[in-house]
């Protein structure tokens, strides 16, 4: 079991689920200015590779345009750059350092499952009535993009902490 706490959020999956990629050698070697999100996990209940990314706070989506913006774009770019770190490891890209990937993020078992890919933020203290608004911006955002059509990316889930409590994807 891994565990680790990101934004006063408790997260616990099992070894062969989760592929912490912000801790791994590859992202750290190539780091320079690249942003990623927490941590790919495969649901495999549910076949589904969830990208997580979570946040203490994120600007209210009526209040601060401009800052809101800039917060999607954001955590656009760490979906945009896990997805891009992670197919690159799939396909075995000669990167001068290689991280491995555990069991259920393997090649061989997205391709037998059939996972679906879910980009999730979650937002701790975070009212649930501006979740809407955050979610149309970012999957808006996601979808200028070609590749989330090619890649049959699923719409980006938005949660409070409480949500993603009962979901089972953050410990109470």
């Amino acid at each position: 079991m891994i565990s680790f706490v990101e934004s006063s959020m408790t997260f616990s999956f099992s070894d062969s689920d989760i592929f912490q990629i912000e801790k791994s050698p590859t992202y750290l070697d190539l780091q320079n200015g690249t942003k990623v999100c927490e941590c790919i996990v495969a649901d495999t209940s549910k076949t589904h590779i969830l990208l997580i990314e979570a946040k203490s706070s994120f600007s209210n989506p009526k209040k601060n345009i401009e800052h809101f913006s800039s917060n999607v774009c954001d955590i656009t770019e760490k979906f945009i750059n896990s997805l891009l770190l992670y197919y690159g490891l799939l396909l075995k890209r000669p990167y001068k350092t290689v991280s491995d990937l555990p069991e259920n993020l393997q090649l061989s078992e997205v391709i037998t499952k059939k996972y679906r890919i879910i980009p999730v933020l979650i937002i701790n203290k975070f009212e649930k009535e501006w979740l809407p608004p955050v979610k149309e911006a970012l999957n808006n955002k996601i979808k200028q993009f070609s590749f989330s059509k090619i890649l049959l990316l699923e719409d980006t889930q938005v949660l409070t902490k409480e949500m993603a409590i009962k979901l089972k994807i953050v410990q109470e």
